[in-house]
């Protein structure tokens, strides 16, 4: 699977990486490769989700109502994850429960989210 190559990929040498894309532009290609995969796999129904080592991925269909409260995804700092173990996060519904200062990564989408996209679906996609 795509997601399990990058996740791999990302384990290479920083110096290595940089060569690498300053050659053939492949970490744009990848991140192609890897969105393309990710629309595939969630398109053939239900939820995906994915932890390696280097990365979290997760696409979710939503009912527009989850979206009251914003969107958000983090990874808490102490979590106790080496370069070893998978990443690990969490998708909060409620994105007052994100408590930043205590995280180690953070996306959140703001409860105004839900009413714009409110005017299009009632279903929305994540990826």
């Amino acid at each position: 699977m795509v997601v399990t190559t990058v996740d791999n990929i990302l384990a290479i040498d920083n110096d290595e990486f940089q060569n690498a894309a300053s050659e053939n532009n492949s970490p744009t290609r990848i991140l192609k490769s890897l969105k393309s995969q990710i629309s595939n796999v969630h398109k053939q129904g239900g939820n995906f989700s994915h932890t390696g080592r280097n990365i979290d991925v997760t696409a979710l269909d939503l009912d527009q109502d989850l979206l009251t409260f914003g969107l958000g995804y983090a990874q808490m700092k102490d979590s106790g994850n080496t370069y070893d173990e998978p990443v690990g996060g969490r998708v909060f519904y409620d994105t007052s429960q994100i408590d930043v200062e205590e995280t180690d990564v953070a996306i959140i989408l703001p409860d105004e989210i839900g009413i714009k996209m409110s005017k299009y679906t009632a279903c929305v996609r994540f990826q």
